[in-house]
């Protein structure tokens, strides 16, 4: 009896085994069988040489939540119980992004510092990278410039300079920052009945080493004497600069000039336009 005529004869056998999602490697070992012979057999006899994939039922709003909360493939198909295709497929068919592996930006980020740094000079440089006026590759804003901002209720001009009264860089609070339309009223006023310029402290401790960088204050030494309301709008004027899960679609440049999110300094707008 040759190769084929072998599984002619357990025709029955294989049939119940490939509905069962057997694969024709166990099928052959289980029925003593070349497994050559049975693939011809099953294509020439109209038995699917694979199971046909079931496809899963999913809820594209759930589906959409947990894509929104930066899950990965792997962990998008650990909760709803698929395969790591499945996610592939409907990320194609949805046109959805799935979060990164490794480190996350922003705040998911394993280091993150609420997006502060202690820069040159002693100053404090806020994360906001959709603001107007963000430097350093884009990305940071002075906090005492966006204290001004919300206290005035617009955009400060690139000329215009916020002093600190006390010459400490790191007191921003109302009552401590004098705004000046131009870097040249800005010497004006301090150089005024001054017979030398005192030095650019570097550290809060008056040397001028860079050696040594002292950490990076937080927002209850920087803003002590800021009333709570005050805050309050300073960190919502933050967050409305900082990218969300629907900027990460968007090329580096798209989203530096998309700029804030959500609407800015709306009643002191209206006042300003009554």
């Amino acid at each position: 009896m040759g190769r084929r005529a072998q599984s002619a004869a357990r025709h029955a056998e294989i049939v119940s085994m490939r509905a069962a999602g057997h694969m024709l490697k166990t099928i052959a070992q289980t029925l003593a069988l070349d497994v050559h012979a049975l693939a011809h057999y099953c294509r020439t006899h109209h038995v699917p040489t694979m199971p046909r994939p079931r496809r899963v039922a999913l809820d594209r709003e759930a589906f959409r939540q947990l894509v929104e909360a930066d899950l990965t493939q792997a962990q998008l198909a650990a909760a709803l119980g698929v395969s790591i295709r499945t996610i592939e497929r409907r990320m194609r068919e949805w046109d959805l992004r799935s979060g990164r592996n490794g480190s996350k930006p922003g705040a998911k980020h394993h280091d993150w510092s609420g997006g502060r740094r202690l820069a040159k000079w002693g100053y404090i440089e806020i994360w906001a990278p959709l603001h107007p006026q963000a430097k350093r590759g884009g990305s940071s804003v002075p906090e005492h410039r966006l204290l001004m901002e919300v206290l005035l209720g617009r955009y400060l001009d690139r000329r215009e300079v916020v002093h600190h009264r006390d010459n400490h860089p790191q007191h921003n609070w109302p009552s401590n920052l004098d705004l000046f339309a131009s870097n040249a009223d800005h010497l004006r006023a301090e150089l005024t009945h001054r017979v030398k310029a005192s030095p650019r402290r570097l550290t809060l401790d008056g040397t001028n080493s860079i050696r040594t960088t002292p950490p990076c204050p937080g927002t209850p030494e920087t803003l002590a004497q800021c009333p709570s309301e005050i805050q309050a709008a300073l960190v919502d004027h933050i967050e409305s600069h900082r990218p969300t899960t629907a900027h990460r679609r968007q090329t580096r440049r798209a989203i530096l000039r998309s700029g804030a999110w959500r609407a800015l300094f709306g009643s002191a707008s209206e006042a300003s336009d009554t």
